[in-house]
């Protein structure tokens, strides 16, 4: 016999009219056009349960109904988060067991990654034996507030955050002779100034180092000049303290206003004397002078003599 559709019907309170009776029907008895009870269909694993969650911040409890029999691929559950959690999670449900819930792209859930009060849906992969959290965001990068910069955002696992990097604008340096600090931070470039001396190699003493628009840190090549020095000393002054800043290695003395002429010096590692007169504007020093402290000796000389000295280093 061919499948029939039956009413049931009955006249209303006033007689008018009939009234519509929709009987009590069990879910087993009722059959879609796959075979598929209704009550097959309640159970499906392709359909969302829900149950609010009652279990701590990272351990998820879940109880559905009517109650997930076993953890089958796919299995979805939605359920309203309890607690905020504060690290990886795991979810248990209907006492089936404890699983670990992953974001998608397998990785554990970070601290407030599950809002309380919020809900969330996840399903189960029995390849991996793990729930997935559904619509979550996947892969982030790897920066950090501080690398980005101040007034933008960035998306983490945390939520939105923002940047802390200074915009330090352009930066420009000119040569100096300390050294300059760069601020950490982003800039929107900059110059620095060229070195615009003209010295070359052979303006600078060996072994010294200079920078110019011929290069920079070069080594100098000239070789070093003698440093020299002369003056007058009077007549009756004594022994006087010439105030050298080197070393000589050539000493000259020259008497002068008078008819005699005194004249000594130190050429060639030896005491010269260039007349037949007794004093000496030397005498103080019986040998080559090995410091700066060199003096002349004018105590010996007659009234009107002055004596003109030369160092050389």
């Amino acid at each position: 016999m061919a499948d029939k559709n039956f009413q049931m019907t009955q006249r209303n309170s006033a007689n008018t009219a009939w009234d519509n009776l929709f009987p009590l029907t069990k879910g087993g008895n009722v059959t879609a056009s796959n075979g598929q009870t209704v009550d097959t269909h309640v159970v499906d694993t392709s359909h969302v349960r829900y149950a609010p969650d009652t279990g701590t911040a990272n351990a998820k409890v879940v109880t559905l109904n009517p109650a997930a029999t076993a953890y089958v691929d796919g299995l979805p559950v939605a359920f309203k988060n309890a607690i905020l959690n504060t690290g990886a999670v795991t979810i248990n449900v209907n006492g089936l067991g404890v699983k670990p819930v992953l974001k998608s792209n397998g990785g554990a859930l970070v601290s407030g990654s599950l809002k309380a009060g919020s809900i969330y849906t996840i399903r189960y992969n029995s390849t991996t034996g793990n729930f997935i959290l559904q619509g979550e965001g996947g892969e982030y990068g790897t920066a950090a507030v501080a690398q980005v910069l101040t007034g933008y955002t960035l998306g983490t696992d945390s939520g939105v955050i923002a940047g802390s990097m200074p915009n330090n604008g352009a930066q420009n340096k000119s040569p100096s002779t300390v050294a300059q600090t760069i601020p950490a931070g982003y800039t929107t470039g900059g110059t620095v100034s060229a070195v615009t001396g003209t010295a070359v190699a052979s303006d600078v003493l060996t072994g010294k180092t200079f920078s110019s628009a011929a290069g920079i840190s070069l080594t100098g090549t000239a070789v070093a000049g003698r440093r020299s020095a002369t003056g007058t000393v009077a007549w009756g002054s004594g022994l006087i303290h010439l105030g050298l800043t080197f070393v000589p290695s050539v000493l000259l003395a020259q008497s002068i206003g008078s008819s005699g002429a005194y004249a000594k010096a130190w050429i060639n590692n030896t005491w010269v004397k260039f007349d037949g007169y007794s004093s000496e504007p030397w005498d103080y020093h019986t040998s080559k002078p090995t410091n700066t402290n060199v003096y002349i000796n004018m105590g010996s000389y007659v009234n009107g003599i002055s004596v003109v000295w030369l160092a050389i280093e």
